[in-house]
């Protein structure tokens, strides 16, 4: 193998590492802290403006280390700046080289395992003040993500380190510092979240797979340094006097931050319109990282840096593209609550085709940008910076869009007002009254057809989904929710409900419980004291149960770490267990936390259904269930939809055998079930709605 080929195959392994490793943490931190779907997200944003604030330490320690070997050696001369306007790269000795190389893989192997070790240190310190001080949602967000971004440093420290060691080692031509070095991120981006999709479909542990990591930086680290390929040839790179203007640095941020804002909104709507979840998701993104990547590589060989028009049509092209995939994955989800899978499917193909139209419009755009910035005299590390803020900035943004009800109109009068300006810039930019009609007539017949397309599915979704902050509500009566999608009312079963209100009369109508539903479960009585709480408090449809949502401790999943309070019993219900975000009120870490909010013999109930062929995955529930309360019961009852099952901790309620309950420690024992954990895929196996029945009496 070539010296360069094993350059840029360490950079692309290194930093495929470093995306991997970056998106365990990020479910790591919601077993820690926050499991719900906006706690993912913010992580991310966190892991961002870490990367973005390390940014700047690799020139400054390469700065303190030329002053201590001028200060050793009395040279005073080796303190002053090399000159400006040129430098020469390659020409050494390639081990020398790879010797650097190998250092970033190490300190990857290192700020991944401090930046794991901050996941429970941050834990443990959010834990405490939540008993500490009583918080509201913006505070706990705030601080949160603050602890977050101090606890990713060492990880983002290490993508700073190996981006402009990178840069360094692989320059492009044109003085273009940045070019080589974003392909080969692009490429590793696209091999991190693909691995991370793999990985998910496996349901590996994501604290095992970190530790997987670290073998496997230390292992390029050991390939590196056992290299003994020749020389690369040195180039001489021209580098501008000049320094690039403000605004190209903050239109770079600008840039990035709409492009994490339709990213997540793609993400978002591919994972509502699917079954398979982070799956889907992770390869998703890894499809798009890769076409980013490659698309800009074949800009940057065939366009010119400037041309202004040219830009205005990325722009369009961007947005109209991330309108139309909208408009049909939207599309795909009203088709499957119709009953109309074909067509579901079609749309789906469809979306995913026009994924590289859009890849390569965020390509050109980023290819533009990135090279009036480094022709300029812009660094690979400020560049880095600015990415990275504006990523974090889009996140954030795209989090409180998500947050409110009307975040769907906002964010479609937003990329309106876009598509308006960019037809009216490429328009000023033409020569001629007659080119000028005809842009500006394109654009005007453009917008009218995205309209034509985007609006017809949200009026026609509008009173059959709820959509919250990260979870997706079917709340229309009659037909079948989309697999992606939770459904508002659970099973009619008769049976079950007796069996709820008896368990909740054997506990007490002491005291109070934390009840957590998309709706009054209709088994409560009005002896009962309650706290209601829900999974995603925004994805609640209107009516008496919203109006009981009050505060920080309505949003179950934050509650549970947030406060110190605690009851005399936790109802949990409201998602089907074969749900994609299933395992974040099922989950092992969830009824952990649970059971640490209950009084001295406090009860644990679950209320759950599951349909179709995944209804082992009702066994994954009750496995959790097990390996966190211990001992309790569980029942099970047949339903139009599906099969609707109830589990709970200690004895099995009075009369609970007549209604069908079961011993749950010999009943998980016999099976060889998988517990819902932090990486949740298929964790009950193949089973059919008559095998799981035969479990049961």
């Amino acid at each position: 193998m070539s010296a360069a080929a094993s350059q840029r195959l360490a950079v692309v392994w290194t930093g495929a590492c470093q995306v991997l490793w970056a998106l365990c943490l990020v479910v790591l931190w919601g077993a820690a802290c926050d499991g719900s779907g906006t706690g993912a997200v913010r992580t991310g944003a966190a892991a961002l403006a870490a990367v973005a604030l390390a940014s700047g330490w690799p020139a400054r320690a390469a700065w303190a280390i030329r002053r201590v070997l001028a200060w050793r050696r009395g040279q005073a001369a080796a303190v002053a700046p090399a000159p400006a306007g040129s430098w020469w790269v390659g020409g050494g000795d390639v081990r020398t080289m790879g010797r650097l190389l190998a250092v970033t893989a190490v300190l990857t192997a290192v700020g991944g395992l401090l930046s794991t070790a901050g996941v429970f240190l941050g834990g443990r310190l959010m834990g405490a003040m939540g008993s500490w001080m009583a918080w509201d949602a913006v505070s706990w967000s705030a601080v949160l993500l603050a602890v977050q971004i101090v606890l990713l440093l060492p990880l983002g420290a290490a993508v700073a380190v190996t981006f402009q060691a990178a840069a360094v080692l692989r320059p492009a031509p044109e003085g273009d510092g940045c070019a080589s070095v974003c392909y080969d991120y692009g490429y590793a981006g696209a091999l991190g979240a693909g691995a991370f999709a793999a990985v998910w479909a496996a349901g590996l542990s994501m604290l095992g797979v970190s530790m997987v990591l670290v073998v496997a930086s230390s292992a390029g680290a050991a390939w590196l340094l056992g290299g003994r390929q020749g020389v690369v040839p040195p180039r001489r790179i021209e580098v501008p006097l000049e320094r690039p203007a403000a605004w190209r640095q903050w239109a770079i941020a600008a840039q990035f931050a709409c492009l994490a804002v339709i990213v997540l909104v793609q993400i978002r709507l591919v994972g509502d319109a699917t079954a398979w979840g982070g799956v889907v998701r992770g390869g998703w993104l890894a499809v798009t990282l890769g076409a980013w990547a490659g698309l800009m590589a074949w800009t940057d060989k065939r366009e010119p840096a400037e041309g202004q028009a040219q830009t205005s049509g990325a722009v369009i092209a961007l947005v109209a593209a991330g309108m139309t995939q909208s408009a049909l994955l939207a599309g795909a989800i009203v088709a499957q609550g119709e009953g109309r899978p074909a067509l579901a499917t079609t749309l789906l193909m469809l979306a995913a085709a026009g994924q590289p139209i859009f890849a390569g419009a965020a390509g050109c755009l980023s290819s533009r940008a990135r090279r009036g910035y480094a022709i300029r005299g812009g660094r690979p590390g400020g560049y880095l910076a600015w990415s990275c803020w504006g990523l974090a900035a889009g996140t954030v943004v795209y989090l409180v869009l998500a947050e409110q009800t009307t975040g769907a109109v906002l964010l479609l009068s937003a990329a309106a007002a876009v598509l308006v300006g960019a037809v009216l810039a490429g328009a000023g930019r033409l020569e001629g009254a007659g080119r000028q009609w005809s842009w500006s007539l394109g654009g005007a017949v453009l917008i009218a057809c995205l309209a034509a397309a985007v609006l017809p599915p949200m009026r026609r979704s509008a009173d059959r989904i709820a959509r919250g902050a990260w979870l997706t509500v079917w709340t229309a009566d009659g037909a079948a929710a989309p697999p992606g999608l939770a459904a508002l009312r659970g099973a009619d079963a008769v049976r079950l409900k007796r069996l709820l209100r008896a368990a909740l009369e054997q506990a007490g109508a002491r005291g109070e419980w934390l009840v957590c539903g998309l709706e009054r479960p209709p088994a409560l009585g009005d002896d009962l004291s309650v706290v209601a709480c829900a999974p995603d408090v925004s994805a609640v449809p209107a009516g008496p149960w919203r109006k009981r949502l009050r505060g920080l401790e309505s949003d179950f999943l934050v509650a549970l770490r947030a406060r110190g309070r605690r009851y005399d019993g936790i109802l949990i219900t409201g998602l089907a267990a074969d749900h994609p975000q299933a395992w974040r009120c099922y989950g092992t870490s969830t009824l952990s936390a649970c059971r640490s909010r209950l009084h001295q013999g406090g009860r644990v109930i679950v209320r759950t259904h599951v349909s179709g062929e995944r209804a082992g995955e009702a066994l994954a529930v009750l496995a959790s269930l097990r390996d966190v309360m211990g001992a309790g019961w569980a029942a099970a009852e047949r339903t139009d939809s599906g099969v609707a099952v109830l589990a709970g901790s200690g004895a099995v309620p009075p009369g609970g055998a007549e209604l069908g309950a079961v011993d749950l420690e010999t009943l998980v024992d016999s099976l060889n079930v998988k517990a819902m954990g932090l990486a949740h895929f298929r964790a009950g196996g193949a089973w059919s709605l008559e095998r799981l029945l035969e479990l049961f009496p």
